[in-house]
């Protein structure tokens, strides 16, 4: 017997900041929770400036509006099962500009992912990035055309085989300026083997690699996983002294430096997973009782290759029991939060933290209670409708016919909430989440673009 639950509604409007509906504008919504490709949809508004989409799954989704001659928009949102949403979402005018992206010798770098950024930043030399809705892709060409606002702009270019790059400043008015070019500088590679401590290939072992200097260009880490034999190759990485890193079910290998800023290749590079140290211990609430299925990250210190040992949560048994493995002979911080499913903050910003050596048997992690925030956001005194919550880890989308929010399951610390909306400026506020109790915030209201 299959049981169907009650599906949501979704209609979205879109206006130009300028003042009207727009018709004939590209809106799609993608779904963040899974990546079936059924839950990609994609439409086009009617004359009155809405797109209509039925039987939504309840979910997190990033909706995404286009339309020519102005910048594309990019929002998530969450319906609730069984009722109909309305989400509106403002445009605003952009000119496009075009550009070809290629490394330093000239030649083109098809695939080469393209974003804009006001000229004032400085450039986050970040790992190669996924495409958005507010990115573009360049062609085989090298070719790309990008819609901003006007301003001064940079565009910063993202290659796998390069090092991240931007663009002179661009000076944009209400015409296109002239051809923007983006050059790359190719990174070196490295290549290699994972084996087992007693010889074998570790198939599916997650090699990572950053810059042990994390001031240099593409100093992020880089991942990615070995193949059936073992073997792994990654690319566009930084000229200068790496450390490597493998991570198994079976254990970790040693911390590999590797001197690549003399050559633009490492080939035979050997990852053995002789690794096998653990951490164990218990999580507890304040009064002592074992928290089932809390999530718990080990961190190295500092100088421990802090940049690629992992770091990825393990999940505590129903008595609260945690066991972190893989672990050289160091110290480690371990936190740990509650198994709540929301994303206002990271994982290993729940609990004031545990230090522990490799060998410990019996480490205890205290979660405190946690906090909630609520309130309501309006629009010059108007609710809104929908709109996103931010605190330290990824926007928490939020959709409520009267504009109310109320998240929990938030660790009681201070933190700057930021509030951000379709057509109005974002707002930030300082707060203290108190433990075992909401903060109520009353209206936080917004002021139009």
């Amino acid at each position: 017997m299959l049981r169907l639950g009650p599906a949501a509604t979704l209609t979205i409007r879109v206006r130009s900041a300028s003042g009207p509906s727009l018709a004939g504008a590209d809106v799609s919504i993608v779904s963040t929770t899974t990546a079936e490709a059924s839950d990609r949809r994609s439409g086009t508004t009617d004359a009155d400036g809405a797109a209509r989409f039925a039987s939504l799954a309840p979910g997190t989704y990033e909706v995404a509006a286009r339309a020519p001659g102005h910048r594309t928009l990019s929002m998530p949102m969450s319906p609730r099962a069984g009722l109909a949403w309305e989400m509106e979402l403002t445009l605003v005018p952009g000119v496009e500009v075009r550009g070809r992206v290629v490394d330093r010798a000239g030649a083109p770098l098809a695939g080469a992912l393209v974003e804009a950024r006001p000229a004032e930043l400085e450039l986050a030399f970040q790992p190669r990035r996924r495409p958005s809705p507010l990115s573009s892709v360049a062609d085989a060409d090298g070719r790309f055309a990008i819609v901003v606002e006007p301003g001064s702009h940079r565009l910063v270019g993202h290659h796998p085989a390069c090092l991240p790059g931007e663009s002179r400043a661009v000076d944009v008015d209400a015409s296109p300026p002239p051809e923007v070019m983006i050059v790359l500088d190719r990174g070196a590679t490295i290549e290699g083997t994972v084996t087992r401590a007693g010889g074998g290939a570790a198939a599916d072992a997650v090699v990572r690699v950053a810059a042990v200097d994390l001031a240099v260009p593409g100093a992020a880490v880089h991942a990615t996983r070995a193949d059936a034999g073992g073997r792994f190759s990654l690319s566009g990485l930084p000229r200068a002294e790496v450390v490597a890193v493998a991570e198994h079910p079976d254990g970790t290998s040693e911390d590999i430096r590797v001197d690549l800023s003399t050559t633009d290749a490492a080939r035979d590079v050997r990852l053995e997973l002789t690794v096998d140290g653990r951490i164990e211990g218990t999580v507890v609430d304040a009064d002592g009782a074992p928290i089932a299925g809390a999530h718990v990250v080990c961190v190295g210190n500092p100088g421990a290759a802090i940049g690629v040992r992992p770091i990825t949560p393990v999940t505590a048994t129903d008595d609260g029991r945690f066991a972190c493995t893989g672990l050289p002979d160091d110290n480690f911080e371990l936190t740990a939060m509650r198994p709540v499913p929301n994303n206002l903050v990271s994982p290993w910003m729940r609990s004031s933290g545990a230090v522990a050596h490799t060998g410990d048997r019996d480490v205890r992690i205290v979660v405190p209670g946690d906090g909630a925030l609520a309130g309501r956001v309006t629009i010059a005194g108007r609710p809104a409708t929908s709109y996103a919550l931010q605190l330290s880890g990824d926007p928490l989308p939020v959709t409520s016919a009267d504009g109310r929010f109320h998240p929990d399951g938030i660790a009681p610390r201070r933190y700057v909430l930021r509030v951000l909306a379709p057509g109005a400026r974002p707002r930030a506020i300082e707060l203290d989440v108190p433990e075992g109790d909401t903060l109520r915030l009353g209206d936080v209201d917004l002021q139009p673009l």
